[in-house]
């Protein structure tokens, strides 16, 4: 039971490992990309081949769909080869010759209808080459009891005799399939069968698996499915190769102007600043500094990359579900333990994501809205609706500029590239819809409307990015309200009907998720589409955003308050009056009393460490701690009965579960950062505030939009099932977080920075 320590361990530990190992060779594998890039193609392209001597065995791959494990008897009917049924039914009905028989048809076995364009083909191929096709064609696998109903068969063998006619055709199942051992498939999961034969069985082989009910149907997708080999370069995927090289070339160029030409070559003593943007060196200085923009929100930096590296950790336990060969002891054995609790309620990162999101918005845009909203009192300009209108324009296209380039390339890579650089059922069925995908909702994407068309999130372009189109249009709803709370007397002048404006908000959000689940009666653990939209649909989402606008909204509202007691704590200090030939001293108010006892504590705490702890403010703020971190473990550890007795809890349960169970991370989470930013948490603070954490903060934007694509590339590549076990998942995880920090680096250095300092340039700074 240790993967949840390995896991935060491999978080520290991966942590040192990738700031070390981008600020040391980043700039050599960046100068190698495009040589490392045609490189890798050229390798991928050609995988390695089966020989005479060497030939892969046919059921060496398979893959796994994710399946509702539930144990039925063990059957005795297994033995009633069903997967074995479809791969030799041409041989068992005598249609295909017999090896002995040098290759001529055997006679038709009664009660079959084979084609004589079938017929044909198979008599014109090579003993040989016919016993490669029945070898790299699936067969029954082991481990049915443990989940795995998918046979591939080899596709690299079947490569080999294409020559011959042979085609590789997948085959969608049925649940009769699961059904002989006593499992329960969940709706969409479709049993894989792959089978190497003459591309005019193909459809005989169909006929009979139709006839017999064990093909499945499966909606907008061919079944049989025919997975072509090899792989072409279209003109999309050229056009990727070269922005991506193009974008190279503008880093080093950049290089070259801001350090004045190449030392001990030449000098070259121009300016021209919207190259200098693209400067691979002055990028890579911007992206390892560790200094923070504000001291206040420091702690930040460690809870976003935490939460990102637990996203990355969650999204790999999925891949072992989807395509592990020993599904069953994942399923029964390690999700039930309680120590992997976190990592099975992973979703919960996202709503850290959107409470820090929240909070930076209300904090950031409230203090620029002061400041111009002070300064136009000081010059007597007055400020019209139309005005506000603008700069709040202006603010959403600075947040469209922020995410979309880095966006749009890993669809361009998704869309274009990814699925012309490999072949093979594993890429066929994860990494070119991928791309399908793309071609056709690409434009939702940059709408930011990809949560609500399509409605499925695996219909999705980059899938994940569903969080990125909720976060957009959140962004666009609060900012009339920061606006209002700014400019409006009423609301800037009584703080309380601003808060209890976003407090109904969160309320209707925890109301709507409510309702939909004691409507659809929507299952915990169970997929479905009302499941869907209760996880991706704006109105069910807002609730933690806003408790983070709330909570950030507070914090500048206390630090303002702070600010201006200081300055009125100095004017008394300096304050004097005579009165009768002697001098006195203005009595401090109340609240500048309270501030020189903070005052005080702080002198006291840098004495001694242990009164500090065993101050009243102190103590309430551990205590605070403490139930934050209580109500947390409750949230995460609130299924565990689910997950270990494989039960659904109580109607009532389940409704306040999902109803309330993300507000309440997300308030304890904000209460939290609330401690760190006004100094009641200074420890954890402090832990938080570690300066290797700002750097790869700065990169958890291209993290989340490139892991899905690292990880399923390594599924797509996949030729052999993984197996799961704690040690191997472990070091899976830490290599995925390395690549796509890697790459995530690259985007920054490359795309990120570069559009943000034209921007500046262009449209200057909101």
């Amino acid at each position: 039971h240790y993967p949840l320590s390995l896991f935060y361990i491999s978080l520290l530990f991966s942590s040192l490992v990738t700031f070390s190992l981008y600020c040391i060779v980043l700039f050599i594998i960046i100068s190698l990309l495009t040589l490392s890039f045609f490189f890798f193609f050229l390798m991928i392209r050609r995988p390695p081949r089966s020989t005479l001597s060497s030939s892969s065995a046919a059921s060496d791959v398979y893959k796994r769909q994710g399946i509702n494990a539930e144990y039925g008897g063990q059957s005795s009917n297994m033995s009633h080869a069903i997967i074995l049924m479809l791969m030799v039914g041409l041989v068992s009905s005598q249609q295909l010759p017999h090896p002995c028989n040098n290759g001529t048809a055997g006679n038709t076995a009664p009660g079959t209808n084979f084609s004589a364009a079938c017929l044909s083909a198979v008599g014109g191929v090579s003993q040989h080459d016919l016993l490669v096709m029945v070898d790299a064609s699936g067969k029954i696998p082991s481990g049915l009891l443990d989940y795995s109903l998918n046979s591939w068969g080899s596709f690299d063998e079947c490569k080999e005799v294409q020559s011959s006619g042979a085609v590789y055709a997948m085959f969608g199942l049925n649940s009769s399939i699961a059904k002989l051992i006593g499992l329960t498939l969940q709706p969409g999961i479709v049993p894989r069968l792959g089978m190497c034969l003459p591309e005019p069985c193909v459809a005989d082989v169909a006929r009979f698996a139709s006839d017999h009910l064990l093909l499945a149907k499966i909606p907008d997708q061919p079944n049989p499915q025919l997975i072509e080999f090899g792989s072409t370069m279209s003109t999309g995927a050229i056009f990727t190769v070269v922005l991506i090289a193009l974008l190279v070339v503008l880093s080093f160029a950049g290089s070259v102007v801001t350090m004045g030409g190449i030392p001990g070559v030449f000098e070259l003593n121009v300016s021209m600043p919207s190259l200098a943007a693209f400067s691979l060196t002055s990028n890579l200085s911007a992206l390892c500094d560790t200094a923070v923009r504000f001291s206040a929100t420091s702690s930040l930096e460690g809870f976003r990359v935490l939460s990102m590296q637990w996203v990355v950790i969650g999204h790999t336990l999925m891949m072992f579900e989807m395509s592990g060969d020993n599904l069953g002891y994942l399923l029964n054995k390690v999700i039930p333990r309680w120590t992997m609790e976190p990592i099975e309620n992973g979703t919960y990162s996202v709503d850290s994501f959107f409470v820090m999101s929240g909070f930076l918005l209300s904090f950031v845009v409230l203090r620029k809205l002061e400041s111009r909203r002070q300064k136009n009192l000081d010059n007597g300009i007055p400020v019209s609706f139309l005005s506000h209108l603008g700069h709040m324009g202006k603010l959403v296209l600075h947040r469209w500029l922020r995410l979309v380039p880095s966006l749009g390339l890993v669809m361009l890579v998704d869309a274009q590239l990814l699925g012309a650089i490999n072949d093979g059922p594993g890429w066929a069925a994860n990494i070119r819809p991928l791309g399908g995908a793309c071609r056709e909702y690409w434009w939702t994407n940059l709408l930011f409307i990809n949560n609500l068309v399509p409605r499925q999130i695996m219909k999705e372009c980059v899938a994940q990015s569903w969080y990125l189109a909720n976060d957009m249009q959140f962004f666009v709803f609060m900012l009339p309200l920061l606006f209002a709370f700014t400019f409006f007397a009423p609301l800037r002048n009584n703080r309380w009907v601003s808060y209890s404006i976003i407090g109904m908000v969160i309320v209707g959000s925890v109301a709507a998720r409510m309702i939909m689940v004691h409507v659809y009666d929507i299952k915990t653990g169970k997929q479905s589409i009302h499941q869907n939209d209760l996880y991706v649909q704006p109105h069910s989402r807002i609730g933690t955003y806003a408790v983070g606008v709330l909570a950030g909204m507070v914090l500048r509202h206390v630090l303002a308050n702070r600010k201006a007691l200081e300055k009125q704590k100095a004017l008394l200090e300096n304050s004097t009056q005579d009165v009768e030939g002697g001098e006195y001293k203005l009595a401090p108010s109340a609240e500048t009393a309270a501030l020189g006892d903070e005052a005080n504590c702080t002198k006291e705490i840098q004495k001694s460490h242990f009164r500090c702890l065993c101050s009243t403010r102190s103590g309430i703020a551990w205590i605070v701690l403490l139930a934050c971190l209580g109500i947390m473990a409750a949230v995460l550890w609130g299924l565990n009965p689910y997950y270990a007795h494989q039960h659904q809890p109580s109607k009532l349960a389940n409704l306040f579960y999902q109803g309330m169970s993300r507000v309440a991370w997300s308030i304890a989470l904000a209460v939290i950062v609330l401690g760190c930013a006004l100094g009641s948490l200074p420890l954890v603070n402090k832990m938080l505030s570690v300066p290797i954490f700002v750097p790869l903060s700065r990169l958890s934007y291209g993290v989340y939009v490139l892991h899905l694509t690292v990880l399923s590339t390594m599924i797509g590549a996949l030729r052999s099932p993984m197996h799961y076990t704690d040690s191997y998942a472990v070091f899976v995880y830490m290599g995925v977080l390395a690549i796509s920090y890697m790459l995530a680096a690259a985007l920054f250095v490359l795309v990120d920075l570069p559009v943000a300092a034209l921007e500046a340039k262009y449209l200057g700074r909101e």
